[in-house]
């Protein structure tokens, strides 16, 4: 923590370490009952991977977040009015997601790891085409993980990929062979968290 070089950055790390501690290691989502242990733990995961993945996305963000319009208005895009073509707007769009883009986010965080970690995540996770079984690059990886945040956030999807375990299921229409567990996940997000922070072991 004393060698964190900004202020800023010291505010950061203990927020998204305090919001990770609460919500994800001492957390837990119980189902009223008779048994006061009682949980379901997918119920569990799921909200655990929302707020991880709510976490990376503000670690990697620099600026407070706008959307797509509000960011062409603002002084920053440096944008000349009107737009010309379609290609123009996509060469905007791709500047644009580089900044508030949760994919790129993601893929950022993903090739912080180190190469050790990478090629664990990447060996645990093969997608299923043509009845052959595929590894998966880190980027792929990386939307594959945040496509998981999003279909819960606008489906509605449980996350229940992260039990111990194989588990088989499809993302976009992909079969997915998932042998990742969620205590795994932790280890991967606290790898992560910790060498932004300039943490070597």
């Amino acid at each position: 923590y004393d060698s964190i070089d900004s202020e800023e950055k010291k505010n950061k790390f203990l927020k998204i370490a305090s919001f990770y501690k609460f919500l994800v290691v001492g957390g837990k989502f119980v189902v009223e009952s008779n048994k006061p242990d009682d949980y379901i733990d997918y119920l569990d995961h799921t909200y655990k991977y929302i707020a991880i993945f709510s976490f990376i996305e503000d670690l990697y963000t620099g600026e407070e977040y706008k959307d797509f319009y509000s960011w062409l208005k603002s002084k920053k895009a440096c944008v000349k009015f009107p737009i010309s073509d379609q290609n123009t707007l996509d060469v905007l769009y791709k500047k644009y997601l580089g900044i508030h883009g949760s994919t790129q986010k993601a893929t950022r965080f993903f090739e912080s790891l180190s190469d050790e970690t990478k090629q664990s995540i990447v060996n645990n996770f093969q997608i299923r085409k043509n009845e052959k079984t595929q590894s998966i690059s880190l980027v792929e990886l990386a939307k594959l993980l945040y496509q998981i945040r999003s279909d819960f956030i606008h489906r509605a999807k449980i996350a229940a990929h992260f039990n111990r375990g194989t588990t088989i299921h499809t993302v976009n229409n992909k079969l997915v062979i998932d042998n990742l567990d969620f205590e795994e996940i932790e280890k991967i997000f606290e790898e992560g968290f910790l060498l932004l922070f300039g943490y070597k072991k």
